[in-house]
């Protein structure tokens, strides 16, 4: 609508398939749409951690809303606006930065403090660049590798496999940041519960343990947990929040390895895009190892009929009866 007396919110939503994507759907039908930008889910985050009242709206982060573009010319998420108001806003720190001088709850969520030892400035902590670059160090030559390598001082002519391993030392460097502000049992980066700094680094750094757990970034010889425990398990605890429940819906976590298909098929589709080259050695391989690893109440889950039994077996075997929506 024109005006809303809630704060409204124009989210990214994405799919585990879309089902007509012979590469990367592999013949899965299309599935539902699920919430999948990291910088929306953490606008998001806030204003439920804060516990303010708002409505969202859907738009698909491949079949975009015909209505998107009224809202927000460049067809980015987030978008939002506030009660009583017309006027879209947008880019995620402007979005964040009003909602604090806007919405009291917002405010008092802003006003817990990072811990003593923690950095205050979030592009500290910020690991989904890195690990993006990562991805990127065996690609041919394009805009994005060129800047993201040149975020890290790295030059983009340098032989792939320098440029990877220079990427590593970057990214456990982030990693390793993590580790020393959660070190001596500090539940959250905030405290006791999460500030609007938690939730605004919280969906980037799930967005970067996507991308090292399905193989697209490489840390090296070690996983992301073995790597960063601690950090492993402030994403593990995150993710049994009722806000998180909220933002992300149910069955996308962190344990026992599980990995998110609706996240890693929205950013297959984009490197997918970027560097076709890549498409058959690593992300194919990776999207199909995240959709082996996807939790229980993932979307993609028993999704087709199970292979023939085989002729004996050293456990009791079940044929059960299942159905569809």
């Amino acid at each position: 609508p024109s005006k809303s007396d809630k704060i409204s919110l124009v989210m990214g939503y994405g799919r585990a398939s879309y089902g007509d994507n012979k590469l990367l759907d592999g013949g899965l039908p299309r599935s539902e749409l699920r919430s999948e930008c990291a910088y929306t889910l953490s606008v998001k985050m806030i204003l439920i951690e804060a516990g303010e009242l708002f409505e969202e709206f859907r738009t698909d982060l491949v079949e975009k809303a015909e209505w998107h573009k009224e809202v927000n010319p460049k067809l980015e998420t987030p978008a939002c606006r506030l009660a009583g108001a017309e006027e879209w806003l947008e880019g995620t720190d402007h979005i964040i930065e009003t909602l604090q001088d806007a919405s009291e709850k917002v405010g008092a969520l802003g006003r817990l403090e990072p811990g003593k030892g923690v950095n205050k400035n979030k592009a500290y902590y910020e690991p989904n660049f890195v690990m993006s670059a990562l991805f990127l160090a065996r690609a041919k030559p394009n805009r994005i590798r060129t800047f993201l390598l040149n975020k890290y001082d790295i030059d983009p002519e340098m032989d792939a496999g320098e440029c990877e391993r220079a990427l590593q030392a970057k990214a456990r460097e982030i990693l390793g940041r993590w580790e020393a502000a959660l070190a001596g049992g500090r539940p959250f980066l905030c405290g006791d519960r999460p500030g609007l700094m938690d939730c605004r680094l919280v969906t980037k750094l799930y967005l970067a343990y996507q991308l090292v757990g399905s193989g697209l970034a490489n840390l090296g010889s070690a996983s992301f947990d073995e790597v960063a425990p601690l950090t492993y398990a402030y994403l593990d605890r995150w993710t049994r929040r009722e806000a998180w429940v909220k933002a992300y819906g149910l069955g996308r976590g962190v344990s026992n390895g599980q990995l998110d298909v609706v996240t890693l098929r929205t950013t297959c589709n984009k490197f997918s895009k970027m560097c076709p080259e890549l498409n058959e050695g690593l992300i194919v391989p990776a999207l199909r190892f995240a959709r082996e690893h996807a939790g229980s109440d993932a979307p993609l889950y028993h999704m087709h009929n199970s292979p023939r039994p085989p002729s004996k077996s050293d456990k009791i075997s079940l044929v059960m009866g299942y159905g569809r929506a």
